[in-house]
């Protein structure tokens, strides 16, 4: 963009304006980046392995509880059921 300013290619007010909004570009991106979820090397290594069931089977209970809170952001519960021991209906489950 600095080329096609010095050439003569695009004016100054071009410039401004494209600069700035490269640079609100970056900086979201960079924020995104800096925000996004890492993925533990245990869970990556228990995703990849071709006999999952049996690998998260073996697994002890903490390294399994690793491998859903790296999964799920979130758990929604719908109205409770009306009555008392009942299972819920409504459950969403937001993933990352």
């Amino acid at each position: 963009m600095k080329d096609l300013y010095l050439d003569g290619l695009i004016d100054k007010d071009s410039y401004k304006v494209d600069y700035e909004r490269l640079q609100k570009e970056l900086a979201q991106a960079a924020y995104a980046a800096a925000n996004q979820k890492t993925i533990s090397p245990l869970v990556d290594k228990i995703m990849d392995d071709d006999d999952f069931v049996n690998t998260y089977l073996t697994l002890p209970r903490e390294q399994k509880r690793e491998l859903w809170q790296s999964l799920i952001q979130r758990i929604e519960l719908g109205r409770p059921p009306k009555e008392r021991g009942k299972s819920y209906k409504d459950i969403r489950i937001f993933l990352y």
